[in-house]
């Protein structure tokens, strides 16, 4: 399979922030020293060089986790769950002609990527249905940019960061006084507790707070939407101190 990078069409964007990283002496990884229970095991960047016009953005090389409407790159048999398949912009059915071209663009943007097989252990005999791969380049990319421009792919139906950090610490302790339902959910969450809720936050991986409402009506259950949340992993705040998972789809 061959790749073709344009390089004047690189050095065109090379100017261009968001698509490309800082020089790498501003890249540094991630890390909290002072909390042990702190995990960053996808070897996530932040741009650590003050006046940089990406400051304190996060970069990655993947994976990006991708819904596709179509099944764009029908595979055939089925394999060990745990088996890595890689395909390339030329593994594309030549009938998604449109999506090639996107791909391509989006290439010739971040660099050279790859789709990456989600789940080889289940049928996938028809183009016809929706299909999940994962991309991960081979360069460090703005997760946030990055996101934005695979979402604007017309076949793309939705895009996540799949791998934050991990914070094994008291937030990843099941609370059994607080519950959240359903968990995985796709458009709205209740939460139950024992006591009052008197306000809600929510928090993605890296303790950015997403909503909040401070404002409630004090009831021991709550609801919120959450339709509008990218897909992937995020914290529920109760009270601002009590802690719980939940898993947008």
């Amino acid at each position: 399979m061959k790749r073709v990078l344009l390089f004047p069409l690189l050095l065109l964007f090379a100017f261009t922030a968001y698509s490309y990283s800082p020089p790498d002496s501003c890249l540094k990884i991630y890390d909290i020293p002072e909390d042990e229970t702190f995990e960053n095991p996808y070897n996530v960047r932040v741009d650590s060089c003050d006046g940089s016009g990406t400051f304190g953005e996060f970069y990655a090389k993947g994976y990006f986790s991708v819904k596709f409407d179509y099944n764009i790159i029908p595979r055939s048999g089925l394999f060990p769950e745990d088996t890595l398949i890689e395909y390339g912009i030329g593994d594309i059915d030549t009938i998604y002609n449109d999506a090639i071209i996107e791909f391509q663009n989006l290439e010739t943007q971040y660099g050279s990527f790859k789709f990456i097989e989600e789940k080889p252990h289940l049928p996938d005999t028809t183009t016809l249905l929706s299909r999940k791969l994962s991309i991960n380049f081979d360069n460090f990319v703005n997760i946030d940019s990055a996101d934005n421009s695979i979402d604007n792919i017309n076949i793309v139906s939705s895009v996540g960061f799949a791998h934050w950090f991990r914070v094994l610490s008291n937030i990843e302790t099941e609370n059994q006084n607080l519950s959240i339902y359903p968990n995985p959910a796709k458009e709205e969450i209740k939460i139950n507790y024992d006591k009052m809720i008197n306000s809600i936050e929510v928090l993605d991986l890296n303790g950015r707070s997403i909503l909040s409402n401070n404002d409630l009506a004090p009831q021991m259950e709550q609801s919120i939407k959450i339709d509008y949340l990218n897909a992937g992993t995020y914290f529920i705040r109760i009270n601002d101190n009590v802690y719980k998972r939940f898993v947008k789809e």
